[in-house]
């Protein structure tokens, strides 16, 4: 993976992000199955929760960071969290829409990175809950839907992954919004192969080719 700071993480330094992300979650207790929402923009804090709460099989609930007040209040009571890993310049929000009132606790992204002592991982199966995806709410208050791992990775494999040719030598332009289903079946289909990813904030039509090619991409969604 590379990130727009310069950083990059190889296979082993993304295993290793993950371990620590993980028992930093469980020393917070995250247990199998729990649900924990995530509130995050693209880039590394995002996927040190994610990985960290799929290796703990803890299920993942993304939060559009463009919600405020009451469709931001009904996805935390919708998801029964009591954890929501946010940064600082979103958790205001929470304390906006009356969510701090449910007794959900903030935890910052940064104490995913902390040094702990490893926690036991055990196998998780493919029909256990990877996320709980929320829909755009258009037609009435957004509705979980309920995504096991089996669908997370097949729907990337087959939908962006070896179903459209992309090869270890790829490398995916993750641009879209990680709260979104297509940027998350983007990132599992480069892992289902052995590709790399770019990870931006988000998409910016001034400049894309030329971001593109800096970021040395491949493949892309070209939703813009």
């Amino acid at each position: 993976a590379t990130f727009t700071d310069g950083s990059r993480w190889s296979w082993a330094q993304a295993r290793a992000q993950m371990h620590a992300a993980a028992a930093a979650l469980g020393a917070l207790g995250v247990q199998r199955g729990e649900h924990v929402l995530v509130m995050l923009p693209n880039g590394p804090d995002y996927l040190r929760a994610w990985w960290g709460l799929s290796a703990l099989g803890a299920v993942k609930v993304p939060v559009h960071t463009g919600y405020r007040g009451e469709m931001l209040a009904h996805v935390c009571r919708d998801s029964t969290a009591r954890l929501v890993i946010v940064g600082p310049d979103l958790a205001d929000r929470l304390t906006g829409c009356g969510a701090d009132d449910l007794g959900i606790e903030r935890v910052d992204p940064a104490r995913l990175t902390e040094a702990r002592d490893p926690v036991p991982l055990h196998a998780v199966e493919p029909w256990e809950l990877a996320a709980i995806n929320y829909t755009s709410g258009t037609t009435g208050p957004a509705k979980g839907v309920l995504t096991p791992h089996l669908l997370t990775y097949t729907g990337g494999r087959d939908a962006f992954g070896a179903g459209a040719g992309l090869r270890p030598e790829d490398r995916w332009l993750i641009d879209l919004p990680m709260f979104h289903v297509a940027a998350q079946r983007a990132v599992m289909a480069a892992m289902s192969v052995g590709a790399s990813i770019a990870v931006r904030p988000g998409f910016a039509g001034s400049g894309y080719w030329a971001a593109a090619k800096a970021a040395e991409a491949t493949f892309c969604v070209l939703a813009g």
